[in-house]
């Protein structure tokens, strides 16, 4: 192996660690605030558990509604579960 396919691999083995450490962390902060649960709304992904979809909350924020007015019509919400329902829905499924 040449020295330059070697120091590209250690890049890249730093860059591969790098997002590995990004993913678990993202992933556990997700898992305290987007829960699945057969026994909640079907198992769709939820808030915190509550019987709010994301999609719900994603519908409300399509349909142009604020983060504000949302945190005040639900007040179980909190800015942060909007944040991370966002990151859910824009995080590409791993298969």
């Amino acid at each position: 192996m040449s020295e330059t396919t070697s120091q590209q691999n250690t890049v890249f083995d730093e860059v591969l660690r790098d997002a590995q450490v990004l993913v678990n962390n993202t992933s556990h902060a997700r898992k305290k605030t987007i829960t699945v649960s057969p026994e909640v709304c079907g198992g769709k992904p939820c808030i915190r558990g509550l019987r709010f979809p994301v999609s719900r909350l994603l519908g409300l924020l399509a349909a142009e509604e604020t983060p504000e007015s949302i945190l005040k019509a639900y007040p179980y919400l909190e800015r942060e579960d909007i944040t991370e329902a966002l990151r859910y829905a824009a995080t590409p499924t791993l298969t």
